[in-house]
């Protein structure tokens, strides 16, 4: 039995790492915990790596570092979600691309994507090289992309919703806002 202590960068990570070797190549006994012990430590900057752990995890930081900085696009501006209005760069961005890429994976064209950018997204990206890294900051949760078949009815509800929130992100559509509702 290991016990982590890591640093990448900001990110930290402790817990316990326990191997076990057989002869027979597959193990099928039932394990059980029979004792825990949880100790609190500080990591901050300051913490200094274990190096026999930084060793065992080497090989796997640097293929994790490879894959998180490959360029993927280009950003022409700085793209953020800080705006008083409900447009943003950033949010612009996100739906733009979930309306691109649902298209390809859906194989038939789809309408309207939309994201809720104020909250879903949590860094903005800076002009320049983006990368897979940048991605995952971006939107470091597991999403779902969900299709759906509205009615007229159902389609002005939720662009009512969007103006009221103020926080929706919208892609293939256009509409004003009258106070707080959605009008042509």
């Amino acid at each position: 039995m290991y016990k982590l202590k890591i640093q990448f960068g900001r990110f930290s990570c402790l817990g316990l790492l326990l191997v076990l070797v057989t002869n027979s190549g597959c193990f099928t006994k039932k394990l059980q915990l029979d004792q825990m012990k949880t100790e609190y430590a500080v990591v901050d900057p300051g913490t200094v790596a274990d190096p026999e752990i930084k060793s065992l995890v080497q090989d796997y930081k640097e293929q994790l570092d490879s894959k998180m900085n490959e360029v993927i696009g280009t950003a022409a501006m700085n793209l953020s979600n800080d705006s008083d209005t409900a447009e943003f760069p950033l949010g612009n961005f996100v739906a733009d691309l979930m309306l691109i890429e649902s298209t390809k994976g859906f194989g038939s064209p789809i309408d309207i994507a939309l994201i809720n950018a104020r909250c879903g997204l949590r860094v903005p990206i800076s002009k320049g090289a983006i990368t897979v890294g940048n991605i995952f900051e971006l939107m470091p949760f597991e999403n779902d992309v969900w299709i759906l078949e509205l009615t007229g009815d159902e389609t002005q509800r939720l662009f009512d919703h969007c103006t009221r929130t103020e926080k929706m992100a919208v892609a293939g559509a256009r509409y004003q806002m009258d106070g707080r509702q959605a009008t042509e």
